[in-house]
This record gives structure tokens, C-alpha cells and sequence, in this order.
């Protein structure tokens, strides 16, 4: 099921370039984009092979940009900033170093988020992140945002900020290590558990165990037949939103 889902997503995930309407684009290689792209209408496509050099940042830091968004295939991308207006996409390849979002958004298809040298960090601000797969090995911190979260494995570390919000989509939940059993398929939720150790297992059959310090969680139960048809209506979702 897991290797099934991971199908459904890859092929979803090459379509993604199809529904956006882009002014420019940039696809790498052969192309080298600006270090800093802030114009609206911008697309840039990260292949196998590929790399943005001391890395990239998508959108103005003062909010005023629209319609900008980056497609990661493979490659390797060093540093990554995203500011209001722009959506990332990672599919494949390695990030290294910092990864910083704010009031924008990011989805996790598959794919490494930090190599697992040095101290790597997976930051997300007033945004929203979407992970259905991939490693996470940089440190996770969520700040006044939002955090779905489908599959994958998160490896860092983790920490929900006061004004985070934790959505867990999964097959079953532990708090403490103590199973909860009053689960309902498909349905939502909210829990009170600043503090608290969650583990169990995600949509896509991988285990987690993270703590969400001081933000707010919300649980909904994935039955594993379903797992893949969640995943794929909700990358398209994803595309029919971008239209």
C-alpha cells in the first residue's frame, strides 16, 4: 500500500507544472535562475542532476508577491526561503541547510528536507505545510502555522510553537505511549495535549513520534484501505485550488 501510494503521488506530482500559469520559467538544469525571485507569474523546475548553488528565495518578504512557485524534482537545493505568494513542491532530491517558509506554502511529496549533517532546520511561520512522504531529518519547528501531516517520517527533531496547529492523519495514536481507542474513520478530533508525547502510525504505514510542546493537535483516523485515495484527493485538491 505504502509503495502504491508513493506511485499515485509521483504521478499526480509530474502533472504539477501543467495547471499553473507562468510568465517565466526557469528549469534546471539547463537554466540558472536569480538568486532571489520576487516577480509575479514565476516558475522554477528543479530536475535529477540540478542545483541552485548557495540556494533560493520565492517571493517578497514584504508580501507583495503573487503566483510564484517552485516544482523539486531531484537536484540538490542548499538553502530555501519562502515568503507570501509562493508554493513549493518537492517531489525528490536532497534540501541542505535551512529551510524557512513564512505565510506560504509547502508540499512534501517525497524527498529528503536536510541530509542529516550539521544542524538542519525545517522552519515553517503562518504558513501552511502539507507532508505526504519523504525524510524529514532537519529539526521541525512550527511556529503560528499550520502542519498537516499524511506520511513520512520526521527524524529531527520537532516542536510545535504557541499558535501552532498539528494535523495528524493516521491508522493509529498513542499519547504517553497509552493507545486511544475512541477514534472515529474520517473524523477530526482536537485535542489538548501541549506537552505530550504522539506517536503511532501515519496514512502511509510510517510510525511517528513527535511532541507537540505548545501548539493545538487534531487526530483523524485513516483506515488503511483508504490511505491512497486520501492522498491522491488531496493532491487534487492541490491542483484544482492553483487553476
Amino acid at each position: 500500500m505504502k509503495r502504491l501510494v508513493g506511485i499515485v503521488v509521483a504521478l499526480l506530482g509530474f502533472m504539477s507544472p501543467c495547471w499553473g500559469q507562468f510568465s517565466t520559467v526557469y528549469n534546471v538544469p539547463p537554466d540558472t535562475p536569480p538568486r532571489f525571485i520576487d516577480s509575479d507569474d514565476t516558475q522554477v523546475n528543479l530536475f535529477e542532476g540540478g542545483s541552485l548553488g548557495v540556494g533560493i528565495a520565492l517571493g517578497s518578504n514584504l508580501g507583495t508577491s503573487a503566483n510564484i512557485e517552485m516544482n523539486m524534482y531531484g537536484g540538490t537545493l542548499p538553502r530555501f526561503n519562502s515568503f507570501p505568494g509562493s508554493t513549493f513542491n518537492m517531489f525528490g532530491g536532497t534540501t541542505t541547510s535551512t529551510f524557512f517558509s513564512l505565510s506560504s506554502k509547502i508540499n512534501i511529496h517525497d524527498g529528503m528536507v536536510g541530509d542529516g549533517f550539521g544542524s538542519d532546520t525545517f522552519q515553517i511561520n503562518r504558513g501552511t505545510a502539507n507532508i505526504y512522504g519523504g525524510r524529514i531529518l532537519a529539526d521541525v519547528r512550527i511556529g503560528e502555522a499550520v502542519l498537516n501531516l499524511y506520511g513520512g517520517s520526521i527524524e529531527g527533531g520537532f516542536r510545535g510553537d504557541q499558535g501552532a496547529q498539528v494535523n495528524l492523519f493516521v491508522r493509529d495514536f498513542f499519547v504517553d505511549g497509552m493507545q486511544v481507542t475512541d477514534l472515529v474513520p474520517g473524523v477530526r478530533k482536537d485535542y489538548g495535549l501541549l506537552g505530550r508525547q504522539m506517536s503511532g502510525t501515519l496514512g502511509d504505514g510510517s510510525p511517528f513520534d513527535v511532541l507537540n510542546a505548545e501548539g493545538h493537535t487534531s487526530v483523524t483516523l485513516v483506515p488503511e484501505p483508504s490511505c491512497m485515495l486520501l492522498t491522491a484527493f488531496a493532491l487534487l485538491g492541490l491542483r484544482r485550488g492553483r487553476r
